[in-house]
């Protein structure tokens, strides 16, 4: 095992003392319907439970052996992206049909919650905008009904078709229809590009978009009754050409007053485009020369511990605002006031098999430092970085000062030493 185990252990103790999340709630007693997983502490559910919610929870069950037996929780072994499978689960199991709301904080869950919710007459977002978001061509060609938000694109099923739209267009970006965590993302300029992206993935469509330059960006928001809450800005950092796998955020990103403006206005404009109806949203955007690009959107909370990151900084659980919207008659959304900083770097390794990783402990002791965590067993292969689930591991911080929070990354980050061997 890797030294961080014992930091892994206290994690979630942690993360429970310093949400602030309520010893009693209005919420007690309400019955969710969870379709969750991915995240290596499962907050969406030990939120759930805190809050007294009883919950049932269908997906990858991975890091949940502390709620196994729970009398809040029962757990479905169904494929959560089959809608009926997952109501007929229900329906055969212990416990009453009668659920208030339907939620899912996970990209493969998304769409079988609002459908689940609407069969179920519980509350949940609503499909158009689970689609319009998910959905990566959809999603294009609605924004194509706003100047401010329009750019090329086209829905490729054949190498030709790409070339097609390079030719045209210049430096372009392929992805997935589908996709999440960067996989599949890649910035093409010749023909040979395109040749090698449809020969390196099997997708059966794709998309492909006119590239943009500029700083990228994510969004947290959350949305009630139509009414849009952008939460924060949080400034990316990538490895660049030609996958751009996300390398950091920080939170709050620093922006001139009138860049921030322009970001909060173009989001909000996207979110009343898509239908942004209740719930959380996580939108990626990019600015170039004053002017502010939609790349993506999902309705989740934003992954790679960007809860975490807004939490500290805020106070506020993004994962309670979610059950609260959907569940409290009387919900208002919050107040938001960023008073600490706070980044998250992930750190790289060369290919080979994993070893094992030194430093662990010495870079949790530097102030500052929330979480270490290495999410990679010893005799993991580890690959040349394309995509989020190719990073060893991360180092989370929060401070006063941004300034601060970077040395205290950058110091803690020293001490951090993968032992890698070639692959056989």
């Amino acid at each position: 095992m890797l030294e961080n185990d014992m930091l892994e252990n206290n994690i979630l103790e942690k993360s429970l003392l310093e949400s602030g999340l309520s010893d009693k709630s209005p919420l007690e007693n309400n019955r969710v319907v969870v379709l969750g997983g991915g995240d290596v502490r499962s907050c969406e559910l030990d939120v759930a439970v805190k809050l007294g919610l009883q919950v049932s929870y269908i997906g990858d069950t991975t890091h949940l052996d502390h709620l196994k037996g729970h009398r809040q929780v029962t757990f479905y072994d169904v494929d959560m992206t089959e809608t009926d499978r997952c109501i007929d689960a229900l329906k055969n199991g212990p416990e009453d049909m009668e659920i208030d709301a339907v939620i899912s904080f996970t990209e493969n869950g998304l769409l079988t919650a609002s459908a689940m919710a609407k069969k179920l007459r519980a509350n949940a977002n609503t499909l158009f905008p689970v689609v319009h978001t998910k959905d990566k061509t959809r999603m294009r060609a609605l924004l194509q009904q706003n100047p401010i938000l329009a750019l090329p694109f086209k829905h490729c099923v054949t190498v030709e078709d790409a070339l097609d739209f390079l030719q045209k267009n210049g430096a372009s970006i392929l992805k997935p229809m589908y996709g999440a965590g960067s996989i599949g993302v890649c910035k093409v300029t010749r023909e040979q590009d395109v040749k090698n992206y449809f020969n390196d993935y099997e997708f059966d469509t794709v998309l492909i978009e006119k590239f943009v330059e500029g700083e990228e960006y994510s969004i947290e928001s959350l949305t009630y009754e139509g009414k849009h809450l952008v939460c924060a800005i949080t400034q990316k950092m990538t490895t660049g050409v030609p996958h751009f796998v996300e390398l950091g955020h920080i939170l709050p990103a620093t922006l001139e007053k009138k860049i921030e403006t322009k970001i909060r206005e173009t989001v909000e404009l996207f979110l009343n485009l898509v239908q942004q109806q209740d719930g959380p949203a996580h939108t990626e955007v990019k600015v170039d020369d004053g002017k502010v690009y939609i790349i993506e959107s999902q309705t989740r909370v934003g992954g790679d511990q960007i809860t975490t990151l807004f939490e500290l900084a805020s106070g506020i659980n993004l994962f309670e605002e979610t059950y609260k919207l959907l569940l409290d008659d009387e919900y208002q959304l919050p107040t938001v006031e960023l008073s600490r900083m706070t980044q998250i770097r992930y750190i790289e390794t060369e290919p080979g098999v994993l070893e094992q990783v030194r430093g662990i402990d010495a870079a949790a002791e530097h102030a500052g430092i929330f979480q270490v965590k290495i999410n990679k067993e010893p005799g993991t292969l580890m690959q040349s970085m394309k995509g989020s689930p190719d990073r060893l591991g991360y180092v989370l911080a929060t401070g006063g000062d941004q300034q601060d929070v970077s040395l205290s990354i950058q110091s803690a980050m020293k001490h951090i030493e993968p032992v890698v061997s070639p692959a056989i």
